[in-house]
């Protein structure tokens, strides 16, 4: 450990005093000569962890190479390119011209629930947030994994004591904390005393990448935004034209820095967001995965949050495909405090296209919504042959009315777990067509057939169900 930090000194010295040249950066990386690489490893933000294989992967190649061809300090990496972004579209600041369709079929109508369900979720450990502990030596690394975390905790204890000698943090330092924290639980604990100026916070989940949005103000927008994506199973943390890349996969990297900006010290924040961004061409539900880490980190925090809004996208995947849960709004508002907390909004992901354009939902026979919390969208439910609900109000009567059976038998049969009301039947059809019996008198009662003006579109009605066919 103090070797390296001797190094620097004599080095310094050595150079200072022109009694011989420091190592310079274009020198062959070697056994004896690799701290500068070290430190510029850190420079370009990539993990201690990836640094290390790169640079025992130089070390050997040096070993082999002719000297043109020596690989040195500044010799750039090589990573994968990125795939194409998805389209550039906020779900808050353009919400959509239309209100979307969020009725849908039980799990055992959509025909095949693990076509549409989420893939490529992660998983909760008790260690996920801390960094990687102390490493054992190995005799087959050139150089030991724990030498190189011992420079990059120089550098970034350096780095991040600047900003709290300051005493002043910009947005624009965020993501080089939360570079820093992943380094060593020393600097975690260090950065997490940092009090950070952020007044707004939003995560949205999109289909191939996450992004947390930052703001310092209440007004509208956010200047700091940090994407997470993913790169052969690492993740990179995107800041500009600045790129962070981690030995974590993306999702968990934005579950770890969201929690860690949760909990600064101080924190208010006037809105928090938990979004999931509208995307047409998704053929699955999305995975939120990331909250349940969230959740999981926030339920060991001590205090409460203090967040006057916080907006949630329901994603209802749980509702559908057995076996997951997607909701995790109960546990997040767990964590605020209640005195501080003035406004909830809550939003659906449109997940119509994923039921209702399926060969499943086209094809099925029967349909049972036997649960309040599930709406009843009666424009696509007009090919089913039963259609079982808990019960039916007048806006359903006047939604049936506009949806003709377009099955083969030309009919479809409504049965309802709470008894229909009469006054229900005859304020909703009253003026859209005739009864068989006077609604006027006390005969009119169930059960009862009616026709509408024209179309001769017909409702056998029943106390308990509803024939209606053409």
């Amino acid at each position: 450990m103090f070797t390296f930090f001797r190094k620097l000194i004599n080095n310094k010295e050595m150079s200072e005093d022109n009694k011989g040249p420091a190592h310079p950066k274009n020198w062959p990386v070697t056994v004896e000569n690799h701290d500068d690489y070290i430190t510029q490893r850190f420079e370009e933000r990539v993990c201690f962890e990836l640094a290390h294989t790169h640079l025992c992967d130089a070390i050997k190649t040096n070993e082999k190479n002719p000297s043109d061809q020596q690989i040195t300090a500044v010799t750039p990496l090589k990573f994968d390119s990125n795939s194409e972004d998805e389209p550039e579209e906020d779900p808050e600041e353009k919400p959509p011209t239309k209100k979307a369709r969020i009725g849908n079929s039980s799990p055992n109508q959509i025909g095949n629930p693990e076509a549409i369900k989420s893939i490529d979720r992660i998983t909760f450990y008790d260690s996920i947030y801390i960094p990687l502990e102390t490493a054992e030596d190995s005799e087959e690394d050139l150089v030991q994994l724990e030498h190189v975390r011992t420079v990059f905790n120089f550098e970034g204890g350096q780095l991040t004591n600047s900003l709290i000698i300051l005493g002043k943090v910009t947005l624009q330092d965020i993501p080089d904390i939360l570079f820093c924290r992943k380094i060593s639980d020393e600097l975690c604990k260090s950065v997490g005393n940092i009090i950070l100026p952020i007044k707004k916070l939003k995560l949205v989940i999109f289909k191939e990448r996450i992004e947390i949005h930052l703001s310092d103000s209440a007004e509208k927008g956010y200047p700091m935004k940090i994407i997470y994506k993913g790169e052969e199973g690492k993740g990179k943390r995107i800041c500009g034209e600045a790129v962070h890349r981690e030995m974590d996969d993306y999702k968990t990297l934005a579950a770890c820095d969201c929690f860690f900006l949760l909990k600064s010290p101080e924190l208010k924040l006037g809105k928090l967001g938990f979004k999931i961004m509208k995307d047409e061409s998704m053929k699955r539900y999305p995975d939120v995965s990331v909250l349940d880490i969230i959740v999981n980190l926030l339920a060991a925090l001590e205090g409460l949050i203090s967040v006057s809004k916080i907006c949630y996208t329901y994603s209802r995947e749980e509702l559908y495909v057995p076996n997951t849960v997607t909701n995790y709004l109960p546990h997040l508002l767990e964590n605020f405090k209640p005195t501080y907390l003035d406004e909830i909004k809550i939003r659906v992901w449109n997940d119509e296209k994923l039921c209702y354009e399926t060969e499943q939902w086209k094809n099925a026979i029967n349909l049972d919504i036997q649960d309040a919390l599930i709406p009843k969208d009666w424009d696509n439910f007009a090919h089913f042959e039963e259609i079982k609900v808990e019960s039916v109000d007048q806006n359903d009567l006047r939604k049936m009315l506009e949806n003709r059976p377009t099955n083969a038998d030309k009919e479809y049969i409504v049965t309802v777990l709470e008894p229909l009301k009469i006054e229900d039947v005859k304020e909703a059809l009253k003026n859209s067509g005739t009864f068989d019996k006077d609604p006027e008198t006390p005969e009119f009662d169930f059960p009862l057939k009616f026709t509408q003006n024209g179309d001769e579109v017909i409702f056998h009605i029943d106390i308990k169900e509803i024939k209606v066919s053409i």
